[in-house]
């Protein structure tokens, strides 16, 4: 999901406010969004870098203001300087690679396309089921397929909401794709009998 970042913007800016936003999930992924102008971006690196940490982007005063007086920095170690470098490197191919991110919105799209779903605006794909019980069965039925899509329900997401969360990558292929959107379209008989 993806909050209006534009008309959260113009809300900011009519009460004289920062804009914070949260891009955990967002980092190479290109978006029209990059151009809204925000006070503080937080984001994590254990997802699209695969590393641990996280990150907080802002003026150079705001920086320096964190890094003083925040308590969750106070008498915290930095990250190993191995860590760091392998960050470092993840965020160089975003940048000489961005065909990485193009790549995975297009799988995105397509398995949305052929899952009847709205168009998406990240590679993560909610499918709403209602029950837990329902959830969990179309993962477990999906894990005896060699496919991982994780189960999500309360409190994670609202009571009767629970739901599957496709992440998917730039590793993945078409074939992988089209193959996943075929279980998903039969979920209800995946439940009920075995697919071999």
């Amino acid at each position: 999901d993806r909050a209006p970042l534009h008309a959260l913007r113009a809300l900011a800016d009519s009460y004289d406010a920062w804009l914070m936003v949260d891009d955990a999930h967002g980092l190479g992924i290109p978006s029209s969004d990059a151009i809204v102008p925000i006070a503080v971006h937080t984001g994590t690196c254990s997802k699209s870098l695969g590393m641990i940490g996280g990150y907080v982007c802002g003026s150079r005063l705001l920086i320096d203001t964190l890094t003083q007086s925040a308590r969750s920095l106070l008498f915290t170690t930095a990250l190993p300087e191995a860590i760091v470098m392998r960050i470092a490197h993840g965020l160089d191919i975003m940048m000489r690679e961005p065909e990485r991110g193009i790549k995975v919105m297009q799988l995105a799209q397509r398995l949305c396309a052929q899952c009847h779903l709205p168009v998406p605006s990240s590679p993560i794909i909610p499918i709403i089921l209602g029950s837990n019980e329902q959830a969990l069965s179309v993962h477990y039925a999906l894990r005896e397929l060699g496919m991982w899509v994780p189960a999500i329900r309360p409190p994670t997401v609202p009571e009767g909401t629970a739901r599957l969360r496709i992440s998917l990558s730039a590793s993945h292929t078409e074939d992988q794709i089209d193959l996943l959107a075929h279980y998903i379209a039969r979920s209800d008989r995946l439940v009920k009998e075995p697919i071999g």
